[in-house]
C-alpha cells in the first residue's frame, strides 16, 4: 500500500469488488491512501477514523461486498510486490475484514466520498451502471482539481501526467 509516487499514470484498472468495471488510477491511489488510514487501527486500537456522513447511505451487504473487493486486489498487490523481495522487506497483508465494522463502513464511506467527487469534478465521464464500466465520453481526464484541498495531504500530488 503506501503513497503514490507523485506522478499519476493516466491508465485505467480494475474496480475492486467488480472486475468488470474501471476505475482511473488516480482515483485508485487516493482510496489506497484512504486505506493506509483506516489500518492504523492495526497499531493503535484507540485511533480514530470516521467516514463521511455526506455519502448515501451503504447497505451493510455492500459495505462486505466493497471490503472484500478491495481485499482481493489488495492481496494480488501484496503477493506480487513481496514475490520479488527479501523477508525482511516484505509488505504485512492487513486483512480489512478483522477490523471494527463501523470502521470498516467509514472506509467504504470515505471512498464513496472520492468517487462520487471525481466523478462530479469530470463531467465528461460517466459511470454505466448496467454494463459496470467507466466511459469517457470526449475530452482528457480532468486534472488534480478533483480532489480540491485533500490535493496535497501528505504530499502527494494526484493529477496526471
Amino acid at each position: 500500500m503506501g503513497g503514490t509516487t507523485g506522478k499519476v499514470m493516466d491508465r485505467m484498472i480494475k474496480y475492486p469488488g467488480n472486475p468488470s468495471k474501471t476505475m482511473p488510477q488516480a482515483v485508485a491511489n487516493v482510496m489506497a491512501d484512504e486505506v493506509v488510514k483506516a489500518v492504523e487501527w492495526f497499531y493503535d486500537l484507540d485511533h480514530v477514523y470516521l467516514g463521511d456522513p455526506t455519502v448515501r447511505s451503504i447497505p451493510d451487504d455492500e459495505v462486505r461486498d466493497r471490503i472484500e473487493g478491495w481485499q482481493r486486489e489488495y492481496d494480488k498487490e501484496v503477493a506480487r510486490y513481496n514475490r520479488r523481495l527479501p523477508d525482511e522487506n516484505r509488505r504485512l497483508r492487513y486483512v480489512l475484514a478483522d477490523m471494527p465494522f463501523e470502521r470498516q463502513r467509514a472506509l467504504v464511506e470515505n471512498w464513496e466520498h472520492i468517487w462520487m467527487s471525481w466523478l462530479a469534478a469530470n463531467p465528461d465521464w460517466h459511470c454505466d451502471e448496467g454494463e459496470g464500466f467507466l466511459h469517457k465520453t470526449y475530452g482528457q481526464v480532468g486534472g488534480p482539481d478533483w480532489w480540491g484541498t485533500h490535493l496535497a495531504i501528505d504530499g502527494y500530488e494526484y493529477g496526471m501526467m
